[in-house]
């Protein structure tokens, strides 16, 4: 992890601390800024997003057989597989 990953890591730990201890005192019957509460929400969402948190990884999983005869039609003969194009009609 880099090192400005880190920083950004710890940063977000910390503001999710105080958005805790905010809701913690909300739950118990204690008034709270919601300024502050809101702020540290946004804060910690720009966190996470600037992390990365959303990103997932991509399926680079390559097709199937049966997929691409799916997608272009195929011809089996002598257990081998042709692949046929699909053509594309003219609108005249």
């Amino acid at each position: 992890m880099s090192t400005a990953r880190l920083f950004l890591c710890k940063r977000l730990a910390a503001v999710s601390a105080m958005i805790e201890e905010i809701e913690g005192k909300y739950v118990a019957g204690k008034k709270i800024d919601t300024a502050e509460y809101i702020s540290l929400v946004q804060a910690a969402t720009r966190l996470s997003n600037t992390i990365g948190i959303n990103r997932r990884a991509k399926d680079i999983t390559p097709p199937s057989l049966d997929e691409i005869e799916n997608e272009y039609g195929s011809r089996r003969s002598n257990g081998r597989v042709r692949l046929i194009e699909h053509e594309e009609e003219d609108d005249e």
